[in-house]
């Protein structure tokens, strides 16, 4: 009896370099091709060290047990722009609707198109969304994000009504009035411009204890109410209606003083160069230029 020995192939290192990684064969297709078993096959490579490609790279496309022939091309429902989608993404869409982005499905998604159109979330929803974001922060980059796409948007006239209706009646509690006022406060308000210049009271008004006590001197001889005519808002009032006491106003401006002399503050918190306002005259006279005369003059 004669043996005929097999053409031993699976020796050839090129041969199993050139099949694995130019043909793409798996191991056992490898195996059966050169009449071989599995374990043959997987020792000579590992003995030639031939790289084996990774999980991913061996069932990447056409090689995927899923594989249902690759994208497939649809037209955007907002823009009618031609997509692909993969055929696993096209069998979850119930209504056959396809998007290029999240910008074009927002474009699409407003008044019945919206999948809420018509529809209010239950209370016990409306709590656990409540639960679900308490204590989130957003990043800043989210911030700029939401900032940018609320860009040119204008409310309708139809929507602010609905919004103003929405909040009547409406008491916001005290820490969520703090937080409301820390929110836009310094650098977070829209309108920031930089802050106010940082003054030296004691450059400003000289000794800054001694205006205070002249202030108020004045306030007691004005019998503590507004001095403008047929005013006489008490600082009572003023108290609960500015938060703050009446003001006193320099009837000849602190800048007109040459500060160059030491006495330059005095002179110019001298009772006779004060009178009391409440707040809204005292800004009248001042922007208005309304004249103001010195008592003693």
């Amino acid at each position: 009896m004669v043996l005929v020995m097999s053409d031993k192939k699976y020796k050839d290192e090129d041969l199993l370099k050139r099949l694995y990684w130019n043909e793409e064969m798996s191991i056992y297709d490898i195996a059966d091709k050169l009449n071989v078993s599995y374990k043959t096959i997987y020792n000579y490579m590992e003995k030639f060290e031939i790289k084996r490609r990774s999980l991913s790279e061996a069932q990447e496309g056409k090689k995927n047990h899923n594989w249902k022939g690759g994208k497939k091309e649809v037209k955007c429902t907002n823009c009618g722009t031609i997509i692909k989608k993969y055929p696993s993404s096209i069998r979850k869409t119930k209504h056959n609707r396809y998007f290029c982005n999240r910008k074009c499905y927002n474009k699409w998604a407003k008044g019945k198109n919206n999948p809420m159109y018509g529809k209010i979330h239950s209370e016990e929803a409306k709590e656990k969304m409540s639960e679900i974001h308490k204590g989130k922060k957003l990043s800043e980059e989210h911030k700029q994000k939401l900032r940018e796409a609320s860009k040119g948007r204008t409310h309708s006239e139809e929507t602010k009504e609905k919004i103003s209706e929405a909040h009547k009646g409406k008491t916001f509690s005290e820490e969520h009035k703090q937080n409301l006022s820390e929110s836009k406060s310094g650098k977070k308000n829209p309108s920031w411009k930089g802050g106010h210049e940082k003054i030296d009271l004691e450059e400003k008004y000289g000794d800054y204890d001694y205006w205070v006590w002249k202030a108020e001197q004045r306030r007691k001889k004005d019998n503590y109410s507004c001095q403008f005519p047929n005013c006489n808002m008490s600082n009572k009032e003023h108290k609960e209606k500015y938060n703050k006491k009446l003001h006193v106003h320099h009837i000849k401006p602190r800048s007109e003083f040459n500060k160059d002399k030491f006495d330059w503050y005095i002179r110019a918190h001298d009772l006779a160069n004060l009178k009391t306002y409440c707040l809204p005259h005292h800004m009248e006279i001042e922007y208005r230029n309304i004249g103001d005369k010195n008592e003693d003059s």
